[in-house]
Protein backbone atom coordinates (compact mmCIF):
# COMPACT_ATOMS: atom_id res chain seq x y z
CA UNK A 1 0.00 0.00 0.00
CA UNK A 2 2.87 2.36 0.81
CA UNK A 3 6.07 2.72 -1.18
CA UNK A 4 8.60 4.67 0.92
CA UNK A 5 11.15 4.89 -1.91
CA UNK A 6 8.76 6.44 -4.39
CA UNK A 7 9.98 9.66 -5.98
CA UNK A 8 12.89 11.93 -5.15
CA UNK A 9 14.25 12.47 -1.62
CA UNK A 10 12.05 14.85 0.41
CA UNK A 11 13.12 18.46 0.65
CA UNK A 12 14.83 19.18 3.95
CA UNK A 13 16.36 15.76 4.30
CA UNK A 14 15.58 13.31 7.11
CA UNK A 15 13.52 15.73 9.19
CA UNK A 16 11.93 14.21 12.31
CA UNK A 17 8.81 15.86 13.76
CA UNK A 18 8.29 13.08 16.26
CA UNK A 19 10.10 14.70 19.20
CA UNK A 20 8.07 17.90 18.96
CA UNK A 21 4.82 15.89 18.81
CA UNK A 22 5.86 13.89 21.88
CA UNK A 23 6.71 16.96 23.95
CA UNK A 24 3.56 18.87 23.02
CA UNK A 25 1.33 15.87 23.67
CA UNK A 26 2.87 15.20 27.08
CA UNK A 27 2.53 18.86 28.11
CA UNK A 28 -1.21 18.97 27.43
CA UNK A 29 -1.78 15.47 28.78
CA UNK A 30 0.06 16.30 32.00
CA UNK A 31 -2.02 19.44 32.55
CA UNK A 32 -5.19 17.45 31.94
CA UNK A 33 -4.05 14.75 34.38
CA UNK A 34 -3.31 17.33 37.09
CA UNK A 35 -6.79 18.82 36.76
CA UNK A 36 -8.33 15.34 36.96
CA UNK A 37 -6.42 14.61 40.17
CA UNK A 38 -7.52 17.92 41.69
CA UNK A 39 -11.09 17.24 40.61
CA UNK A 40 -11.13 13.84 42.30
CA UNK A 41 -9.52 15.25 45.44
CA UNK A 42 -12.20 17.92 45.68
CA UNK A 43 -15.06 15.54 45.01
CA UNK A 44 -13.85 12.66 47.20
CA UNK A 45 -12.08 14.41 50.09
CA UNK A 46 -13.62 17.88 50.34
CA UNK A 47 -17.24 17.67 49.18
CA UNK A 48 -17.72 13.88 49.38
CA UNK A 49 -20.00 14.21 46.38
CA UNK A 50 -18.70 12.19 43.42
CA UNK A 51 -20.91 11.73 40.38
CA UNK A 52 -21.15 10.09 36.99
CA UNK A 53 -19.44 13.08 35.42
CA UNK A 54 -16.31 12.08 37.35
CA UNK A 55 -16.53 8.57 35.90
CA UNK A 56 -16.71 9.85 32.33
CA UNK A 57 -13.81 12.25 32.85
CA UNK A 58 -11.63 9.53 34.39
CA UNK A 59 -12.48 7.26 31.45
CA UNK A 60 -11.59 10.09 29.07
CA UNK A 61 -8.29 10.61 30.86
CA UNK A 62 -7.49 6.92 30.43
CA UNK A 63 -8.08 7.23 26.68
CA UNK A 64 -6.04 10.43 26.55
CA UNK A 65 -3.11 9.00 28.50
CA UNK A 66 -3.16 5.79 26.44
CA UNK A 67 -3.19 7.84 23.25
CA UNK A 68 -0.14 9.83 24.34
CA UNK A 69 1.73 6.64 25.20
CA UNK A 70 0.87 5.19 21.78
CA UNK A 71 2.15 8.37 20.13
CA UNK A 72 5.48 7.82 21.89
CA UNK A 73 5.55 4.19 20.73
CA UNK A 74 4.75 5.25 17.16
CA UNK A 75 7.43 7.95 17.18
CA UNK A 76 10.02 5.49 18.46
CA UNK A 77 9.01 3.17 15.63
CA UNK A 78 9.65 5.90 13.05
CA UNK A 79 6.47 7.96 12.98
CA UNK A 80 7.28 11.61 12.29
CA UNK A 81 10.01 10.76 9.79
CA UNK A 82 9.77 10.59 6.02
CA UNK A 83 9.05 7.05 4.82
CA UNK A 84 11.81 7.55 2.25
CA UNK A 85 14.39 7.13 5.02
CA UNK A 86 12.76 4.11 6.70
CA UNK A 87 13.38 0.51 5.76
CA UNK A 88 10.35 -1.72 5.03
CA UNK A 89 10.27 -3.10 8.57
CA UNK A 90 10.35 0.38 10.11
CA UNK A 91 7.69 1.58 7.70
CA UNK A 92 5.35 -1.25 8.59
CA UNK A 93 5.83 -0.78 12.34
CA UNK A 94 5.47 3.00 12.21
CA UNK A 95 2.22 2.89 10.22
CA UNK A 96 0.85 0.11 12.43
CA UNK A 97 1.27 2.11 15.65
CA UNK A 98 0.17 5.27 13.88
CA UNK A 99 -3.15 3.62 13.00
CA UNK A 100 -3.67 2.12 16.46
CA UNK A 101 -2.95 5.48 18.10
CA UNK A 102 -5.45 7.25 15.85
CA UNK A 103 -8.24 4.86 16.88
CA UNK A 104 -7.65 5.62 20.57
CA UNK A 105 -7.19 9.32 19.84
CA UNK A 106 -10.61 9.87 18.31
CA UNK A 107 -12.16 8.40 21.45
CA UNK A 108 -10.12 10.75 23.65
CA UNK A 109 -12.01 13.82 22.43
CA UNK A 110 -15.49 12.26 22.08
CA UNK A 111 -15.89 10.52 25.45
CA UNK A 112 -15.27 13.62 27.64
CA UNK A 113 -18.25 15.36 26.02
CA UNK A 114 -20.54 13.05 27.99
CA UNK A 115 -18.77 14.13 31.17
CA UNK A 116 -19.36 17.77 30.24
CA UNK A 117 -23.07 17.07 29.71
CA UNK A 118 -23.45 15.31 33.07
CA UNK A 119 -21.65 18.22 34.76
CA UNK A 120 -24.06 20.71 33.16
CA UNK A 121 -26.94 18.59 34.45
CA UNK A 122 -25.59 18.95 37.98
CA UNK A 123 -24.92 22.66 37.70
CA UNK A 124 -27.86 23.93 35.67
CA UNK A 125 -30.59 21.28 35.99
CA UNK A 126 -31.84 21.95 32.43
CA UNK A 127 -35.25 21.11 31.03
CA UNK A 128 -36.02 17.65 29.66
CA UNK A 129 -35.72 18.94 26.12
CA UNK A 130 -32.25 20.37 26.76
CA UNK A 131 -31.19 17.16 28.49
CA UNK A 132 -32.32 15.16 25.47
CA UNK A 133 -30.48 17.45 23.05
CA UNK A 134 -27.19 17.48 24.98
CA UNK A 135 -27.15 13.75 25.67
CA UNK A 136 -28.01 13.04 22.02
CA UNK A 137 -25.17 15.23 20.79
CA UNK A 138 -22.58 13.71 23.12
CA UNK A 139 -23.53 10.08 22.49
CA UNK A 140 -23.71 10.70 18.75
CA UNK A 141 -20.12 11.95 18.90
CA UNK A 142 -19.08 8.65 20.45
CA UNK A 143 -20.96 6.64 17.81
CA UNK A 144 -19.37 8.68 15.00
CA UNK A 145 -15.92 8.14 16.50
CA UNK A 146 -16.45 4.39 16.81
CA UNK A 147 -17.58 4.19 13.17
CA UNK A 148 -14.55 6.23 12.14
CA UNK A 149 -12.30 3.72 13.89
CA UNK A 150 -14.09 0.87 12.11
CA UNK A 151 -13.62 2.57 8.74
CA UNK A 152 -9.93 3.07 9.41
CA UNK A 153 -9.42 -0.52 10.43
CA UNK A 154 -11.54 -2.05 7.66
CA UNK A 155 -10.45 0.11 4.73
CA UNK A 156 -8.10 -2.64 3.61
CA UNK A 157 -8.72 -6.36 3.20
CA UNK A 158 -6.98 -7.86 5.07
CA UNK A 159 -6.77 -5.18 7.75
CA UNK A 160 -3.06 -5.79 8.31
CA UNK A 161 -2.52 -4.72 4.72
CA UNK A 162 -2.91 -1.16 5.95
CA UNK A 163 0.70 -1.32 7.14
CA UNK A 164 1.99 -4.45 5.40
CA UNK A 165 1.95 -4.05 1.59
CA UNK A 166 3.42 -7.54 1.20
CA UNK A 167 -0.07 -8.91 1.87
CA UNK A 168 -1.27 -7.24 -1.35
CA UNK A 169 -4.41 -5.81 0.24
CA UNK A 170 -7.46 -4.50 -1.56
CA UNK A 171 -8.22 -1.05 -0.11
CA UNK A 172 -10.99 1.51 -0.46
CA UNK A 173 -10.39 4.95 -1.76
CA UNK A 174 -8.93 7.10 1.05
CA UNK A 175 -11.58 9.73 0.30
CA UNK A 176 -14.18 7.60 2.14
CA UNK A 177 -12.29 7.78 5.43
CA UNK A 178 -11.24 11.40 4.91
CA UNK A 179 -14.73 12.71 4.13
CA UNK A 180 -16.31 10.79 6.99
CA UNK A 181 -13.62 11.96 9.42
CA UNK A 182 -14.18 15.58 8.39
CA UNK A 183 -17.90 15.10 9.01
CA UNK A 184 -17.11 13.66 12.45
CA UNK A 185 -14.79 16.54 13.26
CA UNK A 186 -17.38 19.11 12.20
CA UNK A 187 -20.04 17.43 14.34
CA UNK A 188 -17.63 17.37 17.27
CA UNK A 189 -17.03 21.10 16.86
CA UNK A 190 -20.78 21.79 16.71
CA UNK A 191 -21.28 19.80 19.92
CA UNK A 192 -18.52 21.76 21.66
CA UNK A 193 -20.11 25.04 20.58
CA UNK A 194 -23.55 23.98 21.79
CA UNK A 195 -22.31 22.76 25.18
CA UNK A 196 -20.49 26.08 25.62
CA UNK A 197 -23.35 28.28 24.42
CA UNK A 198 -26.04 26.75 26.63
CA UNK A 199 -24.53 27.66 30.05
CA UNK A 200 -23.64 31.12 28.73
CA UNK A 201 -27.27 31.66 27.74
CA UNK A 202 -28.54 30.47 31.14
CA UNK A 203 -26.11 32.62 33.11
CA UNK A 204 -26.84 35.67 30.98
CA UNK A 205 -30.48 35.48 32.11
CA UNK A 206 -29.63 35.53 35.80
CA UNK A 207 -30.12 38.65 37.90
CA UNK A 208 -26.41 39.16 38.49
CA UNK A 209 -24.08 42.03 37.84
CA UNK A 210 -21.86 41.75 34.78
CA UNK A 211 -18.81 41.49 37.02
CA UNK A 212 -20.23 38.43 38.77
CA UNK A 213 -21.29 36.82 35.51
CA UNK A 214 -17.94 37.21 33.79
CA UNK A 215 -15.99 34.53 35.64
CA UNK A 216 -18.53 31.66 35.51
CA UNK A 217 -19.34 32.44 31.88
CA UNK A 218 -15.63 32.43 31.01
CA UNK A 219 -15.09 29.08 32.74
CA UNK A 220 -18.13 27.37 31.23
CA UNK A 221 -17.55 28.77 27.73
CA UNK A 222 -14.15 27.17 27.18
CA UNK A 223 -15.94 24.78 24.86
CA UNK A 224 -15.78 27.48 22.20
CA UNK A 225 -12.00 27.10 22.18
CA UNK A 226 -12.36 23.31 22.01
CA UNK A 227 -14.67 23.75 19.02
CA UNK A 228 -12.09 25.97 17.34
CA UNK A 229 -9.44 23.30 17.88
CA UNK A 230 -11.78 20.70 16.37
CA UNK A 231 -12.28 22.86 13.28
CA UNK A 232 -8.53 23.28 12.81
CA UNK A 233 -8.03 19.54 13.29
CA UNK A 234 -10.44 18.98 10.40
CA UNK A 235 -8.02 20.82 8.13
CA UNK A 236 -5.34 18.27 9.07
CA UNK A 237 -7.51 15.25 8.27
CA UNK A 238 -6.72 15.62 4.58
CA UNK A 239 -3.21 14.35 5.36
CA UNK A 240 -4.76 10.86 5.39
CA UNK A 241 -4.72 11.13 1.58
CA UNK A 242 -0.92 11.03 1.55
CA UNK A 243 -0.06 7.41 0.88
CA UNK A 244 3.54 8.08 -0.10
CA UNK A 245 4.64 9.70 3.17
CA UNK A 246 1.94 8.64 5.62
CA UNK A 247 4.01 8.50 8.83
CA UNK A 248 5.35 12.02 8.32
CA UNK A 249 2.24 13.71 6.91
CA UNK A 250 -0.18 12.61 9.66
CA UNK A 251 1.89 13.82 12.63
CA UNK A 252 0.09 17.17 12.73
CA UNK A 253 -3.25 15.35 12.85
CA UNK A 254 -2.05 13.36 15.86
CA UNK A 255 -0.82 16.49 17.58
CA UNK A 256 -4.12 18.36 17.28
CA UNK A 257 -6.12 15.27 18.20
CA UNK A 258 -4.12 15.08 21.42
CA UNK A 259 -4.54 18.80 22.11
CA UNK A 260 -8.30 18.65 21.52
CA UNK A 261 -8.83 15.70 23.85
CA UNK A 262 -6.68 17.21 26.60
CA UNK A 263 -8.29 20.64 26.34
CA UNK A 264 -11.83 19.26 26.64
CA UNK A 265 -10.81 17.41 29.80
CA UNK A 266 -9.22 20.55 31.24
CA UNK A 267 -12.28 22.64 30.40
CA UNK A 268 -14.57 20.05 32.00
CA UNK A 269 -12.50 19.99 35.19
CA UNK A 270 -12.14 23.72 35.88
CA UNK A 271 -15.72 24.30 37.11
CA UNK A 272 -15.31 21.45 39.61
CA UNK A 273 -12.18 22.91 41.22
CA UNK A 274 -14.19 25.41 43.26
CA UNK A 275 -13.70 23.51 46.57
CA UNK A 276 -9.93 23.60 46.07
CA UNK A 277 -9.96 27.38 45.60
CA UNK A 278 -12.31 27.84 48.55
CA UNK A 279 -9.96 25.91 50.85
CA UNK A 280 -7.00 28.02 49.73
CA UNK A 281 -8.97 31.27 50.15
CA UNK A 282 -10.32 30.18 53.54
CA UNK A 283 -6.84 29.55 54.89
CA UNK A 284 -5.66 32.90 53.62
CA UNK A 285 -8.64 34.73 55.12
CA UNK A 286 -8.35 32.98 58.49
CA UNK A 287 -4.71 33.99 58.80
CA UNK A 288 -5.50 37.56 57.79
CA UNK A 289 -8.52 37.82 60.11
CA UNK A 290 -6.57 36.49 63.08
CA UNK A 291 -3.80 39.02 62.53
CA UNK A 292 -6.24 41.90 62.05
CA UNK A 293 -8.31 40.95 65.10
CA UNK A 294 -5.30 40.88 67.39
CA UNK A 295 -4.28 44.36 66.24
CA UNK A 296 -7.77 45.83 66.65
CA UNK A 297 -8.23 44.45 70.18
CA UNK A 298 -5.12 46.23 71.41
CA UNK A 299 -6.04 49.63 72.91
CA UNK A 300 -9.78 49.31 72.20
CA UNK A 301 -12.19 49.78 75.15
CA UNK A 302 -15.13 48.38 73.21
CA UNK A 303 -14.79 44.93 71.68
CA UNK A 304 -17.09 44.25 68.76
CA UNK A 305 -19.54 41.42 69.12
CA UNK A 306 -18.80 38.12 67.43
CA UNK A 307 -21.00 35.28 66.32
CA UNK A 308 -19.90 31.72 66.91
CA UNK A 309 -21.32 29.57 64.10
CA UNK A 310 -20.74 25.85 64.21
CA UNK A 311 -17.94 26.29 66.72
CA UNK A 312 -15.97 28.85 64.69
CA UNK A 313 -15.92 32.57 65.22
CA UNK A 314 -14.73 35.52 63.22
CA UNK A 315 -17.86 36.40 61.26
CA UNK A 316 -19.71 39.64 61.71
CA UNK A 317 -23.52 39.64 61.95
CA UNK A 318 -23.89 40.67 58.33
CA UNK A 319 -21.52 38.01 57.00
CA UNK A 320 -23.87 35.18 56.18
CA UNK A 321 -22.35 33.67 53.10
CA UNK A 322 -18.74 33.15 54.15
CA UNK A 323 -15.93 33.46 51.60
CA UNK A 324 -16.85 34.34 48.07
CA UNK A 325 -16.91 31.60 45.51
CA UNK A 326 -13.92 32.27 43.22
CA UNK A 327 -16.02 31.35 40.18
CA UNK A 328 -18.73 33.85 41.10
CA UNK A 329 -21.50 31.43 42.04
CA UNK A 330 -23.52 32.57 45.07
CA UNK A 331 -26.93 31.18 45.96
CA UNK A 332 -28.48 34.60 46.42
CA UNK A 333 -27.43 35.66 42.94
CA UNK A 334 -29.06 32.86 41.00
CA UNK A 335 -32.33 34.60 40.18
CA UNK A 336 -33.59 35.47 36.74
CA UNK A 337 -34.47 38.95 35.62
CA UNK A 338 -38.17 38.15 35.92
CA UNK A 339 -37.69 37.42 39.66
CA UNK A 340 -38.19 33.69 39.15
CA UNK A 341 -35.80 31.28 40.79
CA UNK A 342 -33.61 29.53 38.27
CA UNK A 343 -33.18 25.79 38.64
CA UNK A 344 -29.39 26.05 38.65
CA UNK A 345 -29.40 24.78 42.26
CA UNK A 346 -30.93 21.29 42.65
CA UNK A 347 -33.98 21.20 44.96
CA UNK A 348 -33.66 20.38 48.66
CA UNK A 349 -29.95 21.08 48.64
CA UNK A 350 -29.57 24.49 50.30
CA UNK A 351 -30.31 23.97 53.97
CA UNK A 352 -28.04 24.62 56.93
CA UNK A 353 -28.44 24.39 60.69
CA UNK A 354 -26.61 26.94 62.85
CA UNK A 355 -25.96 26.85 66.56
CA UNK A 356 -25.49 30.52 67.52
CA UNK A 357 -23.94 32.10 70.59
CA UNK A 358 -23.56 35.89 70.68
CA UNK A 359 -20.92 37.42 72.95
CA UNK A 360 -20.26 41.11 73.46
CA UNK A 361 -18.51 43.26 76.02
CA UNK A 362 -19.46 46.82 76.89
CA UNK A 363 -17.09 49.59 77.90
CA UNK A 364 -17.65 48.93 81.65
CA UNK A 365 -16.03 45.52 81.29
CA UNK A 366 -19.15 43.43 81.99
CA UNK A 367 -19.68 40.71 79.43
CA UNK A 368 -23.00 39.30 78.36
CA UNK A 369 -23.76 36.05 76.63
CA UNK A 370 -26.92 35.28 74.71
CA UNK A 371 -27.63 31.82 73.31
CA UNK A 372 -30.39 30.69 71.02
CA UNK A 373 -31.66 27.35 69.89
CA UNK A 374 -30.23 25.99 66.64
CA UNK A 375 -31.59 27.86 63.68
CA UNK A 376 -32.48 26.15 60.42
CA UNK A 377 -31.52 28.27 57.46
CA UNK A 378 -33.43 27.89 54.19
CA UNK A 379 -32.32 29.91 51.23
CA UNK A 380 -35.29 31.25 49.30
CA UNK A 381 -36.20 34.32 47.25
CA UNK A 382 -37.91 37.32 48.78
CA UNK A 383 -40.31 39.78 47.21
CA UNK A 384 -37.44 41.76 45.70
CA UNK A 385 -36.31 38.85 43.53
CA UNK A 386 -33.14 38.04 45.49
CA UNK A 387 -32.44 35.26 47.93
CA UNK A 388 -32.76 35.84 51.66
CA UNK A 389 -32.26 33.57 54.65
CA UNK A 390 -34.76 32.74 57.38
CA UNK A 391 -31.79 33.34 59.67
CA UNK A 392 -32.14 37.07 58.93
CA UNK A 393 -35.39 37.31 60.85
CA UNK A 394 -33.95 35.83 64.03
Amino acid sequence: MFNPKWGAPPAGGDHNKGTAIEVASWVFTSIALITVILRLYGRLRLTHNPGWDDFWIVLSMIFNLTYTILIVVAVNAGNGRHLYYLNPSQTSTAIKWNSIAYIVGIMSFSVPKVGVVVLLMRLLNPSRMQQYIMYSLSYTCIVISVLSAVLLWQQCDPSAGLWNPALKPVCWSPSILVNYSIFGGAFSAFTDFYLAAYPCFVLSKLNMSLRKKTCPIAVLSLGFIAGGIAIYRCTRITTLYDRTDYAYATTDLHLWTSIEGSFIIIAANLPTLQPIFVVVINRSLVGCNNACSSEKQKGSAYKPSSIVVGGRSGMRPGDRRGPKDPFGFNTEDLVRDDDSVDSIIPPNRIQKTFGIRVEHESSDGYGQVSERDPVHEHTKPNSHGTYRNDFDAV
